[in-house]
């Protein structure tokens, strides 16, 4: 695997640098904050990415095709694994496994993440209705997957609360409550990389958990390397 380091003073000068070296396809392998260094009084901290264009095929050997067959077969146990925990069920779910075999893995996925039985029936049998449509048709059909992550959204009400449709210059401001351990963090750690990385939008992020040991240098270590602006309230 090539690999190639890069430095910069915040996260999008480094993305693109690996942009460039790379190209749009470089797998990021790692992302750390480098520390200025005590000797240089002018220094400054910077973000090290680690990305690759990838695994290189003729460093494979035998160990990697060992660990192929391994992986089939844990993927197999899996598999029938779930047949026998769906087949005893009801909504149909008997007619998937015998008609559409390929589903099986996805629907108990579905019930593993706490979908009801008749939810996720519906979700297999329309993702099913859209693909076998599709190639009747003609067109070239995508992954099931993808048919089914499309009918899952079917069911979601989303709303864009960052859109602006004026000029505007009041910001947002988006407040997460929720228990401890529940995603919080990493939610607006991923809204924060989007906003900022995509949209380019100016982005600050406030904590105002002062209950949680290391909550706030959790969140103010997710800003650095995004290089946004993080307080604690």
């Amino acid at each position: 695997m090539n690999k190639q380091v890069f430095q910069a003073p915040n996260i999008q000068e480094a993305m693109a640098s690996v942009k460039e070296a790379l190209g749009p396809e470089a797998m990021i392998l790692s992302t750390r904050k480098v520390p200025k260094s005590p000797r240089d009084p002018y220094g400054k901290d910077m973000i090290e990415v680690e990305a690759s264009l990838g695994q290189d095929s003729g460093t494979q050997g035998k160990s990697s095709d060992v660990s192929g067959s391994g992986t089939e077969l844990k993927d197999e146990l899996m598999n029938i694994k779930d047949m026998i925990s769906i087949a005893g069920l009801g909504y149909g779910m008997h007619n998937i496994i015998c008609e559409k075999s390929h589903s099986v893995k996805l629907l108990a996925s579905l019930l593993r993440a706490g979908v009801s039985e008749k939810k996720a029936y519906s979700i297999i049998h329309k993702a099913s209705h859209l693909m076998e449509a599709d190639l009747e048709a003609g067109l070239e059909a995508d992954s099931f997957k993808k048919y089914v992550m499309k009918e899952c959204i079917r069911w979601v009400e989303t709303v864009d609360f960052f859109r602006r449709d004026n000029n505007s210059t009041v910001p947002h401001v988006a407040a997460f409550v929720g228990p401890t351990g529940v995603g919080k963090t990493t939610t607006i750690a991923k809204l924060a990389a989007k906003l900022s990385l995509k949209d380019k939008k100016r982005v600050g992020l406030v904590s105002v958990d002062n209950y949680r040991i290391g909550a706030f240098e959790q969140l103010k270590a997710y800003a650095s390397i995004m290089g946004l602006y993080c307080v604690q309230a």
